[in-house]
């Protein structure tokens, strides 16, 4: 699942997506910004939350991600 985070995260142009993680929650991304991924599979991910605090999250804890098409 890293993997597919670190494309969203790098893709180019950049579309927000939500990370789903394990236990229910969810950490969105509306921005390259707000997101740190490095290409260790057994690292953190960092994500700076709506408040403006970093979280780290444990690559093998995410469940899932959603992407987020912006509309026009």
């Amino acid at each position: 699942m890293k993997s597919k985070v670190y494309e969203l995260a790098h893709a180019v142009p950049f579309q927000p997506f939500i990370i789903l993680m394990a236990d229910g929650r969810n950490y969105r991304v509306p921005s390259a910004d707000h997101i740190l991924v490095t290409q260790n599979p057994r690292t953190y991910i960092v994500v700076e939350t709506d408040d403006g605090k970093s979280t780290s999250l444990p690559s093998l804890l995410i469940s899932g991600v959603t992407e987020q098409r912006q509309t026009a």
